[in-house]
């Protein structure tokens, strides 16, 4: 143990410059739901465009455009759109025009000649037509919960690059201030060294320590920048300078309500409602769509003699194919079993992944408490540690250790509330809600 007359008084400002850079990082009182979770020292901050300022909701909407998923949905919808007013239409498809001559030109040639007009439009076989306006129906509902359920999946991704920078930016901001006190006290301990008052040891530690420090700031600041470009490359703009966490109470709706307005349930029954529509559909198309031809006929027996007119009038009905009505039928009922069992499937997931969202909050709640009551004893331990030092009753590996202790305590403090901040979102993101 080194003598109180060895450190001299000075080592007391030395002590208070290392504590005052670590403790000063953020304050220990847990933030409030509307406070910002991390950001950047005032005096890096710069003016910058409304937009950048904007919660969850605003990033969402430009990841919305860019994201390649969800890019066809228009024209999605309006396919969807186009076959219900095909359903309405009074006749099963398009009409043909038939045009046709027959002549003996190559043949007797006495100047015969036939010519026929005709137009033929299909019709819809008996309760098709209504099946086919529901299945339209049902593909259109699809359509938009198929869009819904992909906004929600990339709001999960939104959120999970939202917290992964709020993270980075912490340990990029704890690394610098580590730093500072590391390079403060080493140019303390270089100065004492050359006055004789410490040995070279302590202050080869203490320059060791700093280039500690230089490395875990410069590693924390590459993974700050990848992971903002990123996010970046999600939303097309960089991360705002704040990153304000969602709130913590939202409308709850009662029992299983929540289930019903969940995009993904919403997806899973709409798609079991289109595949019974579409059986519907096959159950009531045994054949093909009958032909109603209507046209008119101009012929002479030979040359010179005047044409005789007449109308004509043809029903063509194809026969009924039991083996090919049989595989659409057996097709579309194989698709209706495997949409109902995944429906099944999905809502037994959705309230596996909700509870375990739940469970997750709760525990993010309790390790934020275990962890402000750290970095409160590693407070009180650093003080002391600090008081014994300038006495000259412990050495400089005392010291480190009891600011090593508190710096790692405040990092924890940071990790957790941005957990805990995050465990807010992945609980909306199970129940369905979007920022």
């Amino acid at each position: 143990m080194r003598s109180r007359r060895a450190y001299g008084l000075s080592a007391k400002h030395a002590l208070l410059a290392l504590a005052a850079a670590i403790w000063l990082v953020t304050p220990v009182q847990a933030t409030s739901g509307d406070a910002p979770v991390t950001q950047l020292p005032a005096s890096k901050r710069i003016d910058l465009p409304d937009y950048l300022g904007h919660g969850l909701t605003h990033y969402l909407t430009l990841a919305v455009w860019r994201e390649p998923s969800l890019s066809g949905v228009q024209a999605r919808i309006e396919a969807a759109s186009a076959a219900g007013r095909q359903a309405q239409s009074l006749t099963a498809g398009p009409a043909a025009v038939s045009i046709g001559e027959l002549n003996d030109r190559t043949g007797s040639n006495f100047g015969r000649v036939e010519q026929e007009l005709s137009v033929s439009v299909p019709l819809w076989l008996p309760q098709q037509r209504a099946a086919r306006a529901s299945e339209a129906e049902s593909m259109l509902a699809a359509t938009l919960a198929q869009a819904r359920y992909g906004e929600l999946q990339l709001a999960g991704r939104l959120r999970e690059s939202w917290w992964l920078v709020a993270s980075a930016r912490a340990d990029a901001e704890l690394a610098s201030a580590h730093l500072a006190a590391m390079r403060a006290l080493a140019q303390d301990l270089d100065r004492r060294l050359k006055a004789g008052e410490v040995a070279r040891a302590d202050a080869n530690s203490a320059l060791g320590q700093q280039l500690a420090a230089e490395a875990l700031t410069f590693a924390a600041e590459n993974n700050r920048q990848q992971i903002e470009l990123e996010f970046e490359q999600l939303t097309g703009v960089a991360p705002p300078l704040e990153l304000a966490p969602e709130s913590a109470v939202w409308p709850r709706a009662k029992g299983d309500a929540w289930l019903e307005q969940h995009p993904e349930f919403q997806l899973a029954a709409a798609t079991a409602a289109h595949a019974q529509t579409a059986l519907g559909v096959a159950d009531r198309t045994r054949r093909d769509a009958p032909e109603l031809e209507l046209g008119a006929v101009r012929e002479r027996a030979a040359a010179g003699q005047a044409f005789d007119r007449a109308l004509m009038l043809r029903l063509r009905i194809p026969l009924a194919s039991g083996s090919a009505w049989q595989r659409q039928t057996a097709t579309a009922r194989a698709v209706l079993l495997e949409a109902e069992a995944n429906l099944r499937q999905t809502r037994l997931k959705l309230a596996r992944e909700l509870a375990q969202a739940k469970r997750g909050s709760q525990q993010a709640d309790q390790l934020t408490t275990l962890s402000e009551h750290r970095v409160e004893l590693a407070g009180d331990n650093l003080a002391l540690a600090e008081k014994a030092y300038a006495l000259g009753e412990t050495g400089l590996a005392s010291l480190m250790l009891a600011s090593a202790a508190a710096l790692d305590a405040r990092t924890a403090l940071e990790h957790q509330r941005i957990a805990r901040a995050a465990a807010v979102s992945r609980l909306h993101q199970a129940s369905g809600i979007l920022p």
